[in-house]
């Protein structure tokens, strides 16, 4: 075990050094020189703090097991999607659902 830590310790800062640099030059592939992005050029730095950001956001959704797809929210149990009801909704669990829109 000590070993193990020992050499991830070691490999850390390069693993952190590879990602910096495969993703700013990534991300200024594709945002400056491809689309010509003029903001992305001059906040290239924001592009890690933005990738931690949703790493967090991520993290942080193992910690619910509710769900909420438009208006309508549901819950896992027993690693099954079960309907719990509709945002804002007064009406009856019984009512008929809305007509589909037809264009």
């Amino acid at each position: 075990m000590r070993l193990w830590s020992c050499t991830l310790a070691l490999r850390l800062p390069f693993y952190l050094l590879g990602y910096l640099l495969l993703r700013l030059t990534m991300a200024y592939v594709v945002g400056v020189w491809g689309v010509g992005d003029e903001i992305l050029r001059r906040k290239l730095y924001l592009v890690p703090l933005r990738d931690a950001a949703n790493f967090a956001i991520w993290l942080a959704s193992f910690a619910s097991n509710r769900i909420t797809l438009g208006r309508s929210e549901f819950t896992m149990e027993q690693g099954h999607m079960v309907a719990v009801g509709a945002l804002g909704s007064t009406a009856s669990p019984n009512a008929e659902p809305p007509a589909p829109v037809t264009r």
